[in-house]
């Protein structure tokens, strides 16, 4: 058995101190780089979320502006409809679009028929992005009674 000097030494040298607090640095500091990475994350899928929620929300918003006056939905076949709207959290502008279909179109041949476009534009990263969203509605056509 080695015996040191003094062996009735009690806690820790200067250097076993170091070496300790070197190694709870550096993984705290990995631990708050991660969590910032998974913060940052979070926040850019929140903020795709968020987006789709305006994108859903827009296809609604015509029906319910012109509920009352249902004859205004309807689109001709020459005829298209546009809302913008710009939202500030996150910054996106939202258009609302209600085209006719086509006339080379297989489906042009549905009386009624319509197509409905959303797109939201915004910056991310100093990129312009774009988001569509597409939906077929049909819309009953009256009839025309014929005189006998």
């Amino acid at each position: 058995m080695i015996h040191f000097k003094n062996h009735f030494r009690n806690g820790f040298s200067l250097i076993e101190t170091v070496i300790a607090l070197t190694i709870i640095a550096v993984s705290i500091g990995s631990f708050a780089v991660l969590q910032q990475k998974v913060f940052r994350r979070v926040i850019f899928n929140t903020f795709k979320i968020q987006r789709l929620y305006y994108l859903k929300n827009m296809l609604l918003l015509p029906k319910i502006n012109l509920e009352n006056s249902s004859s205004q939905l309807a689109v001709n076949q020459k005829e298209s409809k546009k809302i913008e709207k710009t939202f500030t959290d996150p910054e996106t502008k939202v258009v609302y679009e209600q085209l006719p279909i086509p006339s080379d179109s297989a489906l042009s041949r549905f009386e009624g028929l319509y197509q409905e476009r959303v797109t939201a534009e915004w910056f991310e990263a100093d990129k312009k992005r774009i988001a569509d969203l597409y939906h077929y509605g049909f819309e009953m056509q009256e009839k025309k009674s014929e005189a006998r």
